[in-house]
């Protein structure tokens, strides 16, 4: 009992919120977690006795304890870009969050999971835009104020020799409000080169960048 104790409240404390989180191990460590409270359960039920059963609770306890701490805990990075004609404030959940210049960018963390969002002008608090989002990508989101800025992602190929310049391929433009970088440098120019590993000879990197911005 004192192993299946000590295996069980191990494998407890390695769940968190698996069916919320986007990240592999975040499952893995989910699914373990599971299956650890399932082992205890099925122990309780061979034993039959009090304490098997109350192991079982104290297991659970500790599962949702774990759970709800480790999901609270995730946040996401979110990009604000305000290059509207508005200083605007943003309510998330109907409570005031940030504040945003116009031509200002800002970076903030928001936790994972399903927010409303309410963009309101500054100082007459006027109700420019509001929808909802749902954050489960561990890598951030652009949000983009009314959509008066636009976006170009490209890639740049680097080859195995170094002396030569990266390849650049044509770009995307992205005019969205709200949308995920899903790019390796974020506002950010990639380097002239990098090390590629001898087996590939190629490496491709992502990049977002605003308008106005050089194209690397």
């Amino acid at each position: 009992m004192t192993l299946l104790l000590l295996v069980g409240i191990a494998l407890l404390v390695a769940a968190t919120a698996w069916l919320f989180a986007s990240e592999s191990v975040l499952q893995v460590g989910g699914g373990l977690g599971i299956l650890g409270l399932v082992l205890l359960f099925w122990s309780a039920i061979r034993e039959r006795d009090a304490g098997s059963f109350l192991l079982f609770l104290y297991s659970g306890l500790l599962l949702g304890i774990w759970t709800y701490v480790g999901y609270g805990s995730l946040r996401v990075p979110i990009y604000l870009d305000n290059y509207s004609e508005y200083d605007v404030q943003l309510l998330v959940d109907g409570d005031p969050w940030i504040s945003i210049d116009r031509n200002e960018s800002l970076k903030k963390d928001l936790r994972i999971g399903r927010h409303r969002l309410d963009i309101l002008s500054l100082p007459d608090q006027e109700a420019l835009r509001a929808f909802d989002v749902v954050i489960e990508n561990r890598k951030g989101y652009v949000l983009n104020v009314l959509g008066a800025m636009t976006y170009y992602r490209g890639t740049v190929q680097y080859g195995s020799v170094l002396a030569l310049p990266p390849e650049r391929e044509p770009e995307q433009r992205i005019t969205q409000e709200w949308f995920k970088p899903e790019a390796y440098y974020v506002f950010q120019d990639p380097p002239e080169s990098i090390e590629v590993p001898s087996r590939s000879g190629i490496e491709q990197r992502t990049y977002l960048r605003r308008t106005g911005s050089k194209r690397p």
